[in-house]
């Protein structure tokens, strides 16, 4: 075999294996089919940060309906006027009754009872009313944007709230008043509100007389008592529900708000976050998970114009998650933290004094691995999600109530005072406490799934000790196991199997084959769209500048993430490219290295490959500098030096020149030292800030503008670019109202949804040579 040809073979292995192996598929597998029209399978997805889990699947072949049979739990919300618990995931929504056992798939919402294809990634966040009724979501329209869509579960009407929308995974699109009766929304920068009653009596107002003010979701909500509180600037506004249709006729319906508050500091939408007590008294305030601190608000502000309580410091690269405020002005809060590659959570106590005068901040040691809290009703219990058991604590002193082993569990929810809605990898269930037994609902994963032995008419499942038969709204659930019988693929009328496809989302899809008709097709909708095709032909690949990779060998782009001035957006970083399981290429500053050691140590313990950006941030180009050969190795090898102290780890071989700038005596330069550079093709202008002294920066778009521009620029081999830290932050107008780091689980999500998957530097190097 001639050597040409080999390689043509190998370059041809390589191009199905990157067809075959996206980053995420959805695979069907165990196909049964039961007596009569009843067929029965698994599907596997990909939750992204949940992992893959496998969902049981009915099919009536007969009525050509589909409903899934385990509910794993991606989303959960207790509706509580409803008394029902709301599951959703990417194939299915339904509502179970915890004190009947039933269930209900709400299939005028349900992605696979409407028809369409099960999506890969993260799913997309949705919020609903309290009565259950209306969902809102959002609908994708570009890779960075979507429509924001107001859905009816009672009849599957979709009202088109707003469009051009900033695509989100990391918050919910709006927030409800506690009476469902408005809810607020943000986009392009401005606040909205709707009203909800006038909706559904046609009255509804145009949307430039709903307009509240300025600012993201994060600058707006709602307190127990149905009022709005609205923070811009250093002013904390409150709006009762009454006032977003009254005051409608100013343009902004915040500038006749009443100021019940003055903050120390600005409140930046883009990364802070505030919390109202129940009292209305004070306002917690997380600034950017740098720290915690509170203020007075309303009457206990008299006098007084800014004035604020003590601050709690928070650890390096830290996020608050939620905040839990009792009517006696405890405070319980669950604070999460990037250490040693892992996201490790823990749970701090916030006391205050009657007097307001004193705080008392205590960290509670013993909840050091907590992934989530919630609190009762009634406010007597908080209840604490950890990696094998959920763990049940009296609130007021903190003492240790209750516990219940769990497989992994996912989230809870309070049903009431007494009982706890836990959802984990096997089963859904009804905890009571003080040992007054468990219920357990449904599944939400099934080992096997199949019909019973004898007639093969009914539909049972398997997980662990449990077996469970399926009645038309619930489960029969015991503690034993069951017998199936042997799966079939042909029956009198049907014969099913498995299809393999290729560069698509889904691995395989379903057929049917009806005798009768003589005729055969999908059970399911798939995916029409293919991955993006490769190109025909390779582009040269330059290794002094290496700019990207192979255009044709794999699917697949690095992201280089450059570490300059300041650490805002590392925890951003690290968890959206640990929910994919993607690597990325850090580049590390020595300016960086000086100001932010904790945030390098953090980049060294995340596993990800990690490269040199200069001892300086300056031009290496600039005649005025006088760059030297000798200057070049000096600054490559104090980077490496500096990183080393701080850290204990060595860089790798690869860099780049600050503001990727260089020339032919610095390339060499480096190259003597044993570098390689690295460049991009992507230049994502995320460090453009929205306004310079001179006005608007010209290079600005927003961040959702930027995602379109960078899945549209993007090709296999890609190097695509992204900046910490806030930009323009030393200058009086600098920073972005929104941020690329900040939504890169977008990103990453159009990637997916192409084929694409997401490597380090050296993995295109590889490939390219």
């Amino acid at each position: 075999m001639s050597k040409r040809l080999k390689v043509a073979i190998y370059a041809l292995l390589v191009l199905s294996l990157a067809a075959a192996s996206p980053a995420a598929e959805v695979v069907f597998s165990d196909l049964d089919l039961g007596r009569e029209s009843d067929l029965v399978f698994q599907v596997s997805t990909d939750a992204a940060a949940l992992g893959r889990y496998r969902t049981a699947v009915h099919a009536d072949l007969d009525d050509e309906t589909v409903r899934p049979l385990t509910f794993f739990p991606e989303d959960v919300v207790y509706l509580p006027a409803l008394g029902q618990v709301q599951v959703r995931n990417r194939l299915t929504t339904v509502r179970l009754d915890p004190r009947t056992g039933t269930f209900r798939e709400l299939e005028q919402i349900s992605p696979v009872a409407r028809g369409e294809e099960i999506k890969t990634g993260l799913l997309t966040p949705t919020v609903a009313s309290p009565d259950g009724r209306y969902v809102v979501t959002q609908v994708k329209s570009s890779p960075g944007y979507a429509s924001l869509v107001l859905r009816d579960t009672t009849n599957g009407e979709e009202y088109v709230v707003a469009e051009r929308v900033e695509r989100s995974f990391r918050e919910r699109p709006a927030r409800f008043s506690p009476d469902g009766r408005h809810f607020v929304y943000s986009y392009d920068g401005k606040l909205f509100s709707f009203q909800v009653e006038r909706f559904r009596e046609g009255r509804l107002l145009d949307e430039e007389h709903r307009r509240i003010g300025y600012g993201s979701i994060r600058n707006a909500r709602w307190s127990d008592s149905n009022r709005l509180y609205v923070v811009q600037g250093r002013l904390v506004h409150r709006l009762e529900t009454s006032e977003l249709f009254t005051r409608s006729l100013y343009r902004n319906v915040i500038d006749q708000a009443e100021v019940v508050g003055r903050l120390p500091m600005s409140f930046d939408g883009a990364f802070d976050e505030f919390w109202v007590g129940p009292n209305s008294d004070l306002i917690l305030i997380d600034r950017g998970g740098r720290q915690l601190f509170l203020s007075m608000i309303g009457e206990r502000r008299a006098g007084e114009s800014a004035r604020g309580l003590p601050m709690l410091h928070l650890p390096p690269e830290s996020s608050v998650e939620t905040a839990l405020w009792s009517g006696d002005n405890v405070i319980t809060v669950l604070v999460t933290t990037e250490r040693e590659g892992t996201t490790i959570g823990s749970v701090r106590r916030i006391v205050v004094d009657d007097s307001l005068e004193d705080l008392t901040f205590t960290r509670l040691e013993a909840d050091s691995a907590t992934r989530g809290i919630s609190r009762s009703p009634g406010g007597a219990h908080v209840a604490l999600l950890t990696d094998d058991r959920v763990v049940v604590r009296r609130h007021d002193d903190w003492r240790q109530a209750d516990e219940f082993e769990a497989d992994r569990p996912v989230t809870i929810q309070w049903i009431d005072n007494d009982r706890l809605f836990v959802a984990d990898r096997s089963v859904l269930s009804v905890e009571s406490l003080n040992g007054n037994g468990r219920n357990i609902l449904g599944f939400t994963q099934a080992d096997r799934i199949g019909f019973d032995p004898a007639e093969r008419r009914h539909i049972q499942l398997g997980r662990g000790e449990f077996s469970a038969t399926v009645d038309e709204d619930r489960f029969d659930v015991r503690r034993s196991r069951v017998r199936f019988s042997e799966p079939r693929s042909v029956s009198e009328r049907y014969r099913v199997y498995l299809d393999t496809l290729s560069s698509r989302s889904y691995r395989n899809h379903i057929l049917v084959r009806r005798l009768e008709a003589v005729e055969t097709s999908p059970l399911l909708a798939f995916p029409e769209k293919r991955y993006e095709p490769f190109p025909e032909e390779d582009e040269t690949v330059s290794f002094t500048t290496f700019s990207h990779g192979s255009r044709v060998r794999a699917r697949e782009v690095a992201l280089v993430v450059n570490a300059v001035h300041g650490s805002d957006g590392l925890t951003d970083v690290l968890r959206a490219l640990d929910r994919y399981s993607f690597e990325a290429t850090f580049f590390v500053n020595g300016d960086f290295l000086r100001r932010n050691p904790d945030a390098a140590r953090t980049i060294a313990e995340s596993g990800h490959e990690i490269g040199n950006l200069f001892s300086s941030y300056l031009d290496l180009t600039d005649a005025a500098i006088g760059v030297t050969e000798r200057f070049v190795r000096q600054g490559l090898a104090e980077t490496e030096d500096l990183y080393f102290e701080v850290t204990g780890e060595e860089l790798s071989l690869l860099w780049h020149a600050p503001y990727y700038n260089t020339s032919g005596l610095v390339l060499d330069a480096a190259e003597e030292a044993g570098y390689q550079y690295v460049g991009r093709d992507v230049d994502t202008l995320d460090r453009a800030p929205r306004f310079t002294a001179e006005g608007t920066d010209p290079l600005y778009r927003p961040t959702a503008a930027l995602i379109d521009r960078i899945i549209e620029r993007k090709k296999p081999g890609s190097i695509i670019d992204v900046t910490l830290g806030v930009p323009g932050e030393d200058t009086a107008v600098g920073g972005r109202p929104d941020y690329l780091f900040q939504r890169l689980d977008v990103l990453f999500s159009s990637l997916v949804s192409r084929g694409y998957s997401v490597v380090p530097v050296s993995t295109l190097i590889e490939r390219a040579r």
